[in-house]
This record gives C-alpha cells, structure tokens and sequence, in this order.
C-alpha cells in the first residue's frame, strides 16, 4: 500500500509547489510542548466543563449558526498550528479537520515506510472508530467532497486520501459539493463553505440536516472547533482553568473581541486582526501596518484580536522561507505533524521549493 501511495506521491510532486526540498530542525523541547498542547486541545473539546463554559460564553449568540451549536457530533482527527517563537510555540489556530495528513506524511516519511504506515493507520482509525461506534456497522463508505475538486490544488491530497480509504476498505469517492448524490455514511467535508450556507452546497446541507452525524467537519464542529470567535473563548476559559491545561496556557496567545480591543486601550502594534469565519489567512491584518480608516471599518465587523506570534524562518538555497507547523491529534494520540514552506504573507503552495516539507527532531 505504501509502496503505490508513494509512487502516486512522486508524480504528484512533479508540481514544484507541493512538496519542498526544504529539511526543517526542530527542537524536541518545542515537539513535547506542542504535542502536549494539542492532546489538551482534544480533551478540552470534549470535556462537559468546556462544553457548559462554551454555551454561556461563546460569541456566536444571535449569529447565523448559533442554532447549532448543542449537537453532540463525533470529533475525528483536527490539526493544529503553531509558530515556533524564541519563547516557544504558540498556538495559532485550530483546524476542524486534518487538511493535508496523507500528502504531508508520505512526504515527510518517505525513506521511512513502517513511520508512514503507522500515521496514515491511525488516520482512518479517527474515521471508521467514530462512525462505527455511532453507527454500529462496521463496512463504511465515504465521499470526499469539494466544490470542482479536480481543479482544486489540494486534489493531489484528496486522490492520496481517496487510495489509503479504498486500502482500508471504506469504499471512497471524491464528489463535487455542487452534485453530491447517493447514500454515505461519512462525507469529509473539504469545501471552505464551512456553515454549508451557499447555493453551491445545498446538497451538502440536504446531508446535514438529514443526519447531523454525517457530515465531517460540519457546521456544528467548525464553529465549536474552528471560528475564530470561539478561540477567544477557548482562551478565557483557559485563563480560569490553567492548572487543568499546564501546556495550552504556555503556548495560547492571547486574544479578544475586537470591541474588546478597542475598549482596552492597547495599542495596534503587537496584534493580529482576523475576521471571525476567516479561513488560509484571508482578511487578517497585522496591527502595524492597518490604517485608521481600515480599523474602523473591523470594528464594526465580526472581528477578533489576537497577539502577533511571528512564524519562524529557514533557508534553502540562499532563499529564505516562512514556516509553520500543524499537529494533528485525534483523542490522546498525536498522528503526526506537518510543515508547510512559503514566501510571501500566507501558506498557499504557490512558492517555488515550498509546500510540505522534511523534518528532523534533535
């Protein structure tokens, strides 16, 4: 399996943007935090005491999604970013889904097979152990779903992920979110249309409705998981619970409203300003460089501030890239971790000799 897995691998990283010759050093300190963090993540999600914190004090009240936010949904693998600083790593967000694991850990593993089978094991495990506990059955069939997949970039991740279920023997298609048709027991929701809200996902949402249990991550988890608001309330809940998540108050940055912000009179400098369903970086400003004509215009919007944590840097070729790193946890077992490569302000797999890269943990 890993063998053709990594053939396929190989044609698809012809595309000079996907996988990157870059070797990234991390220090094993740096690992065990992150790592550490991101079981904390996982078990915060599910813990009864996060969850009543979370339904009087979310931001999402009165919004177009609070409706559905006391769903009891099946939470498989999600992936977390960091920016490593000089005081350690610092959390940046929380993905509702494991974007990127099958490409990223073939790539990162491929002269070492037994590393890579493991990870990609434990990956469909997140899957069929879920929905075969919710669904007493145990022969599962999925379909990965985006809108036009086959012009998307990430299609190379969705035909590896595609091979690797079909392995495991979960029948797999990948499907237009536009013509999503048939009965599935499981569809991974790979669209940036999170809220399934737009004309183009109204077979999505059809799915939705018809079983809340179905759709992954569906609107329930990304604005539990994933919308920015929600961070700020991860963040104050750990401020009153730091004993019970030593790590996640070591590496959260700090983070508010935007009224918030405003109110407390600290300066822009220092800050990051993101929109509440931002998505890949869009519409966020770095406080230093926002005019006053701009800022005024955020803070009537749907907005939240964050501390600037500046992604850290390595060289190739007398170039140098940004990076980040993504771990991604299922329950208390970390999967793996991925690095992303770039230049410019955001991870895109645009840059020549950028995307998924090597690393070594000394």
């Amino acid at each position: 399996m890993i063998n053709n897995l990594n053939l396929n691998l190989m044609k698809y990283a012809r595309e000079k943007t996907l996988c990157s010759p870059i070797t990234v050093d991390l220090e094993q300190k740096d690992v065990d935090l992150m790592y550490k963090t991101s079981i904390e993540v996982f078990s915060l999600l599910n813990s009864s005491s996060y969850n009543d914190f979370f339904q009087k004090n979310n931001l999402l009240k009165g919004s177009d999604v609070s409706h559905d936010l006391n769903f009891d949904k099946p939470l498989c693998a999600i992936g977390i970013d960091f920016h490593i600083t000089p005081e350690g790593p610092k959390l940046i967000e929380i993905n509702s889904n494991a974007g990127g694991l099958v490409t990223s850990a073939l790539w990162a593993h491929r002269d070492k097979p037994e590393e890579a089978e493991k990870t990609l094991a434990l990956f469909v495990n997140s899957f069929s152990t879920e929905f075969q506990q919710k669904m007493n059955k145990k022969a599962l069939n999925m379909a990965i779903v985006d809108e036009d997949p086959y012009a998307q970039f990430t299609i190379y991740d969705l035909l590896l992920t595609q091979e690797l279920m079909r392995f495991y023997d979960i029948a797999c298609d990948i499907v237009d979110s536009n013509s999503v048709v048939g009965t599935y027991d499981i569809i991974y929701n790979r669209t940036c249309d999170f809220l399934l809200n737009s004309e183009k996902s109204v077979h999505l949402n059809r799915a939705h409705d018809k079983n809340h249990n179905i759709v992954v991550p569906n609107p329930y988890m990304f604005t539990r998981v994933s919308d920015k608001r929600s961070l700020v309330t991860i963040y104050n809940f750990i401020r009153e619970n730091s004993e019970i998540f030593p790590a996640m108050n070591k590496t959260l940055l700090e983070c508010m409203h935007i009224k918030d912000f405003v109110d407390s009179g600290l300066k822009r400098s220092g800050w990051f300003f993101k929109p509440g369903m931002a998505y890949g970086g869009t519409g966020v400003y770095r406080g230093r460089k926002i005019s006053m004509i701009k800022f005024q215009e955020i803070i009537q919007q749907e907005f939240i501030a964050q501390r600037a944590a500046t992604p850290p840097t390595t060289t190739h070729l007398s170039e140098d890239f940004k990076y980040d790193v993504r771990v991604f946890v299922w329950r208390d077992t970390i999967i793996d971790l991925s690095i992303r490569a770039y230049q410019g302000r955001i991870t895109n797999f645009r840059t020549l000799n950028g995307g998924y890269t090597s690393y070594c943990i000394k």
